[in-house]
């Protein structure tokens, strides 16, 4: 997905997609690609569920 400079305050939320990219556009015209979390981790605490985007590294 290719964003213009007036959409950076975008927020994604995604559901059952695979291999999702972003483009931010620079300054010079460039854009600099950034994966977004397609794996997730939750765990139980007193409090609840806790979610975090897990990133794979590697």
């Amino acid at each position: 997905m290719y964003l213009s400079p007036e959409s950076l305050k975008v927020e994604f939320i995604s559901s059952k997609s695979s291999e999702m990219n972003v483009m931010i556009p620079r300054e010079n015209g460039d854009y600099t690609e950034y994966p977004i979390p397609e794996q997730f981790k939750t765990t139980i605490s007193p409090k609840g569920l806790n979610t975090i985007a897990v990133d794979s590294l590697g």
